[in-house]
């Protein structure tokens, strides 16, 4: 594998929730034309419940424990292609180094009326009743583990497809 991580055959999104992970992670597999995995969709797809309701019923700890073994395992298969991740999938010392050796991190970053705006009145179970002062204290906390990515970009400002296509600039992977 070569030392330059951006030209590794898997691309992980990572970020806070609603700096469009899925839907540019989504938009770059189409263009490169590579397969794309949103974590979350996958997770909810092997337990047949949403991603609040296993955060309800198992609580975050477990849901964790389950995103890590799903992301190892895409990880270990190296095969080409997107990812996207969930915006604490990151956060653990150990998944968070194995996907820094295996893959081409990019942390998609907004600002937080952004995110706010983006997130709306979507139920997302970190952030409860108060999302405004949570969202702005979650990512604060998280914000060290999000720089740690070997590239960040902004998605607060372009278009969809300028962002794709800062994307293919970053990430030799894809070809």
């Amino acid at each position: 594998m070569s030392d330059d991580p951006s030209t590794r055959p898997i691309l992980c999104l990572w970020g806070f929730m609603g700096t469009g992970k899925s839907t540019l992670g989504r938009a770059l597999s189409e263009q490169v034309r590579l397969p794309f995995v949103d974590l979350d969709a996958r997770i909810e797809a092997a337990t047949g419940q949403s991603i609040a309701a296993l955060f309800a019923v198992q609580g975050e700890a477990a849901f964790r424990a389950r995103e890590a073994v799903e992301l190892r395992g895409l990880l270990r298969r190296r095969e080409r292609g997107v990812i996207a991740l969930g915006g604490g999938s990151l956060l653990d010392d150990a998944v968070r180094a194995e996907a820094l050796a295996t893959a081409y991190v990019v942390s998609l970053v907004a600002p937080v009326a952004t995110l706010l705006e983006r997130v709306g009145a979507n139920f997302r179970p970190l952030l409860g009743d108060d999302p405004a002062s949570r969202l702005g204290e979650l990512l604060e906390r998280r914000r060290p583990f999000y720089r740690q990515a070997h590239a960040s970009i902004s998605s607060a400002d372009s278009s969809p497809e300028a962002i794709v296509a800062a994307l293919c600039g970053l990430w030799r992977g894809w070809n």
